[in-house]
């Protein structure tokens, strides 16, 4: 199965629709305004909108046609309250780091990451998130992630002024 990953039409609430067995309209809060500007309103929209859909994705995929309703009434409630903060993205940052070594480590071993049995690999990638380290180098990718952004978005604004 392909995940398409949600769109975003014209900064308005928008359907996303999880494998093509239901979709569920979600809100586009941010907008451009004297704070942001129009592309990144978009760009914070997008990654909101991913967000929400990297969350439930499996869930939708997994969920038997009696259960469509129920979990399409969840994301919604779930929207509601859902707020793009930086803890999400760096909890993302550091779930895919964690990920990243998991296999490197079962790679080391000169076992196949996706011949170890879940659990084994899980069980890995949650020791992983617990350590300070992953959380350091996380925390360091995303700030690094973050300036390459904002110099990008200065290029086109030579006074600074956002």
């Amino acid at each position: 199965m392909t995940i398409q990953p949600p769109k975003i039409l014209n900064g308005k609430s928008t359907t996303v629709s999880f494998q093509g067995r239901f979709a569920v309209p979600l809100a586009t809060p941010y907008k451009a305004g004297h704070v942001c500007t129009a592309a990144e309103a978009r760009a914070l929209n997008r990654a909101r909108l991913k967000l929400v859909y990297d969350k439930f994705y499996r869930q939708a995929s997994k969920a038997a046609l009696e259960q469509l309703a129920k979990l399409q009434a969840h994301i919604t409630e779930f929207d509601k309250d859902f707020d793009l903060n930086d803890e999400d993205v760096l909890g993302r940052e550091a779930a895919t780091l964690a990920r990243l070594r998991a296999r490197e480590f079962f790679n080391a071993q000169g076992k196949d990451p996706a011949k170890v049995h879940h659990q084994t690999f899980n069980a890995e990638v949650r020791r992983l998130l617990a350590t300070s380290e992953l959380q350091s180098e996380a925390e360091l990718r995303y700030e690094a992630r973050l300036a390459v952004i904002k110099e990008a978005l200065n290029l086109g604004n030579p006074k600074g002024v956002a």
